[in-house]
């Protein structure tokens, strides 16, 4: 599940601007802002493949970044035979993508760092950047009351193997939370053990 309340900072109030974005089977959200996006967004709409292009709804840029990762994934992929991309060449691809993004928007003479975290899922894996906003981690063994409703948000019994991983922007809960290292990738693969590549 990928959940976000969106801080219009690029892009107008919009269902189209609305995270999660989503394509295939595949699904983004982006909290923070990549600077001198304007100045980005013509070569950055080039190097998306044109079925990807033609998806796009809105204006920001958190929409273009995940089709310009889904363009580099398909690639990947594709050299890989087809398929999903590896689990550890995401990682890799994710980290790549990150300090070329950061690079290209330095480029543009605004003077402000973006902050990229993102989070991506294909329903089977989770991935996750931290780059210059926090980024926290929960690992849960068993279902809980939620903190708001007072209720569990599993329907019908939970398996007896039950786990899950949630990560956030923001601690959701008094419980107790994991901050996620600065400029890395965080992977959550099929197995649901955790993976780190400094970005």
């Amino acid at each position: 599940v990928i959940a976000h309340v969106r801080h219009a900072t690029v892009g107008q109030f919009s269902i189209h601007n609305a995270h999660p974005f989503t394509t295939a089977n595949w699904s983004f959200a982006h909290n923070g802002t990549l600077y001198g996006f304007k100045l980005l967004e013509p070569r950055m709409l080039t190097e998306v493949d044109p079925d990807l292009r033609r998806q796009r709804k809105g204006e920001t840029d958190s929409e273009l970044i995940f089709l310009w990762l889904m363009t580099r994934m398909r690639h990947l992929a594709t050299a890989q035979n087809g398929g999903r991309p590896a689990f550890w060449d995401m990682m890799e691809l994710l980290a790549v993508a990150l300090r070329e993004l950061d690079m290209r928007s330095r480029a543009t003479g605004v003077g402000l760092d973006s902050q990229l975290n993102f989070v991506l899922t294909d329903g089977n894996r989770l991935f996750a950047t931290c780059f210059r906003n926090d980024l926290f981690m929960q690992r849960q063994n068993e279902p809980h009351q939620c903190d708001y409703c007072g209720k569990d948000h599993i329907q019908g019994d939970a398996p007896p193997d039950f786990e899950c991983v949630t990560i956030v922007s923001e601690p959701v809960n008094d419980r107790e939370w994991e901050a996620l290292p600065a400029e890395s990738v965080i992977g959550v693969d099929e197995n649901l053990d955790l993976h780190y590549w400094h970005a």
